[in-house]
């Protein structure tokens, strides 16, 4: 398990984005994730509108999936 810039331990991967990449740690950064479809920084500049608009769907999807079902 990677090491974060701050000493905690950090996950190699999150979860699948709604964009099809998956978020893998950034070593070099010790505090960022990039996607491995594009190799964008998750959250920066350079990651792609589009890409964002679609993870920040999905994630409101599940909020209200959440919402809906009581657990929130």
């Amino acid at each position: 398990m990677p090491i974060a810039i701050d000493g905690s331990k950090a996950p190699y991967k999150l979860d699948r984005m709604a964009c099809g990449g998956v978020p893998l740690f950034d070593v070099d950064s010790g505090c960022a994730y990039r996607c491995s479809n594009c190799f964008a920084v998750i959250g920066s500049i350079g990651q792609s509108p589009t890409c964002v608009d679609m993870n920040n769907d999905e994630e409101n999807r599940k909020t209200e999936w959440k919402m809906l079902a009581g657990k929130l």
